[in-house]
């Protein structure tokens, strides 16, 4: 109606633009409303996976992630995934402050998924404090020199889910 009002009387709008322009226009609307559609579709989609999420706690699940909870004492068992056979490997495990606490050899890894016990004490012998969450990662070869590529895991019970991001995030065991 804008366009109408403003057209020049002196030339008037063909029969054939104006048709057009009205299922243009008729197009538009019903896109508007798929899109409504959709967005609907999505927030369903949404609730029900976060209603599916809420199952797995308490489950037992292996999950990629190079950071652990040390409740700051006794060992702690860390978990990995090797993509080959290597015969050497090292680990460094870092505090939440990005100081290494302990670095040392593993010894060789198998193929596959795997554990490494670490008795809690730092590369200097001393306990390592305070209790938290720590990050570790593991450097591996094989004896020509090749690198191995070792993934970090944890492994552990989800204990809660948080929603405040707007999608679900599972802690495993303090994680």
């Amino acid at each position: 109606t804008t366009q109408m009002q403003y057209q020049d009387p002196l030339e008037p709008m063909s029969n054939e633009e104006f048709v057009s322009q009205l299922a243009q226009f008729s197009s538009l609307e019903q896109l508007q409303g798929i899109s409504s559609d959709m967005e609907s579709s999505y927030m369903v989609d949404v609730s029900m996976n976060n209603a599916a999420m809420v199952n797995l706690l308490g489950q037992q699940v292996v999950a990629k992630t190079d950071t652990f909870h040390y409740d700051g004492s006794g060992d702690q068992t860390i978990h990995f995934d090797s993509d080959g056979t290597a015969d050497s490997a090292q680990i460094t495990i870092t505090d939440s402050e990005g100081s290494v606490v302990y670095s040392g050899a593993m010894g060789a890894l198998a193929d596959g998924e795997g554990s490494w016990t670490w008795n809690g004490l730092s590369t200097d012998g001393n306990t390592a404090e305070p209790a938290g969450d720590y990050t570790f990662s593991i450097s591996a070869t094989t004896d020509a020199g090749a690198t191995v590529d070792v993934t970090p895991l944890v492994v552990g019970t989800i204990t809660t889910m948080d929603y405040s991001s707007g999608s679900p995030s599972p802690e495993i065991d303090g994680v």
